[in-house]
């Protein structure tokens, strides 16, 4: 019997966790082809700096240029790709099959174009430049033809971009090929459970302003990057002095305020005229309380990663260097954001108005409480893939913070839901979301790693939810119960 009951949570946990998956697995290629073309751009496309015999480490050239140009010439080439990637994420919410044939077809057109694009530049290097060329690719250019082998090393060298915007575009051109034999069908839809029956839902039959929402949200962020990249690159290649650690942290500043504005003034056309006539209901202003608990639960998941390292390190001191060494000083391991920080609080309002204000609303009304919740994260988490990729990782890399990210937003979404759905305003997850994003930027003594974060923010979600659960049936708050065990055999 105690057998049984304590395997009881974790089938309630599997059974849950497959309520929030595509009922057909063949839309996992979509999914995973769609997410792979729209990171892709944020790779390495160039030769891993750790073979010094293709490049001059201290100046690396590239096409004949510095790497720094052919890294923003790359980011120009492969917009196509970003698009595909942003055009994947629409397909999972086309209704008809004629249309979602239709939009497959252009996710194709635009990967093709841009891996076309990018290749097409590298080679037209390897056939344009002399052995003496300072490009990297002369080092394939002794010879007018390549081998087998020179061709494979010649791609490799193109990075974990090349590779993961050909698996993208492999996995979405397999997906058609089974939507046209009729094995493979759109909309994405989420399996059956006691939770979608209740509610009636699936993820393709969103209304259509959410069906746009999402993707549109998710390619919004590269695409601002992008603008401001192209306004700032003629200024870094002809006046790179101007660019003092003073002005680039005032232009970082500047940034945030500009995509904070622009994606507030994208957020209020999407959400439409009933959404702006809802919305000053989310701006209520809260019982103090709540506030508060936004602020300071936030801040004391930050403490406890530096509590456990002085009392760790503390012990080690008292076991070993007692006497030759001071000891570990408390105030020494935490520390708090820099006031200019405060500055994170205008993008945190911004995304709550609409994570928290427009969408998580609508997911609760048709998927219940805990998969809503847990759609909202998702959508978060993608709308930061943007941020999340640098050119210095390896494919194993991506995957990792493919899953830490997820993991990290999915967590804190339920202690933002939470603060919402009781206080019945936005404002207090706007409190929690920038004092979160300033101890995450921030240089403090001990900083808490991501894989410590997840749990923690876990803990404090269910622990809210469990002994404090809303009790305000307004829009569809009221939680629902998890996936009986029997969903789960």
């Amino acid at each position: 019997m105690s057998s049984e009951s304590s395997s009881a949570p974790a089938r309630r946990l599997i059974s849950f966790l497959r309520s929030v998956v595509p009922a057909e697995p063949t839309q996992w290629l979509l999914l995973a082809g769609a997410t792979f073309l729209f990171i892709s751009p944020e790779l390495r496309w160039w030769p891993n700096p750790s073979h010094t015999f293709l490049w001059d480490v201290h100046n690396p050239p590239f096409l004949g240029l510095p790497l720094v140009q052919w890294a923003s010439l790359v980011r120009l080439l492969s917009l196509p790709i970003l698009a595909a990637g942003a055009i994947g994420y629409f397909a999972c919410f086309r209704r008809s099959l004629k249309s979602s044939r239709r939009t497959l077809f252009w996710i194709l057109a635009f990967a093709t174009t841009g891996l076309l694009a990018v290749c097409g530049v590298a080679l037209f290097s390897y056939w344009g430049n002399l052995p003496s060329s300072h490009s990297v690719f002369s080092f394939y250019a002794g010879h007018r033809t390549m081998s087998l082998r020179e061709l494979e090393n010649f791609f490799a060298d193109l990075g974990p971009g090349l590779r993961f915007a050909s698996a993208g575009f492999l996995l979405v051109a397999i997906f058609t090929i089974l939507a046209r034999a009729g094995r493979a069908t759109l909309p994405l839809r989420l399996s059956s459970t006691h939770a979608q029956m209740t509610t009636g839902g699936s993820l393709g039959e969103e209304p259509w302003d959410v069906a746009v929402f999402v993707p549109m949200m998710i390619g919004l962020m590269p695409l601002l990057r992008m603008i401001e990249a192209l306004v700032a690159m003629p200024l870094a290649f002809w006046r790179p002095a101007l660019f003092t650690p003073r002005l680039t942290t005032w232009i970082i500043g500047l940034g945030t305020v500009v995509d904070a504005l622009f994606l507030a003034a994208f957020v209020f056309v999407a959400m439409g005229r009933e959404g702006r006539e809802v919305f000053p209901r989310r701006l209520r202003l809260p019982k103090a309380k709540y506030p508060a608990l936004a602020a300071l639960l936030t801040v004391a998941v930050f403490q406890v990663w530096p509590l456990l390292s002085y009392v760790r390190d503390r012990v080690a001191w008292a076991r070993t260097d007692w006497v030759s060494s001071y000891p570990p000083q408390f105030l020494n391991y935490f520390g708090l954001p820099r006031l200019e920080a405060l500055l994170y609080l205008l993008p945190a309002f911004v995304e709550e108005i609409a994570w928290r204000g427009y969408l998580q609303p609508r997911f609760i009304r048709r998927y219940g409480l805990w998969r809503g919740v847990f759609l909202v994260g998702l959508v978060w988490g993608a709308f930061h893939f943007s941020s999340d990729f640098s050119s210095h990782m390896s494919d194993s890399q991506v995957f990792i913070a493919i899953a830490r990210r997820l993991a990290w937003i999915v967590a804190f979404s339920y202690f933002l839901a939470w603060l919402t759905i009781r206080s019945e305003s936005i404002l207090p997850a706007t409190i929690a979301h920038g004092v979160y994003n300033m101890f995450v930027l921030a240089a403090l003594p001990a900083r808490t790693p991501p894989w410590f974060l997840v749990p923690v923010l876990a803990v404090l979600g269910y622990a809210l939810f469990h002994f404090w659960p809303p009790d305000s049936p307004r829009e569809g708050a009221s939680p629902d119960p998890l996936p009986e065990t029997s969903a789960a055999t």
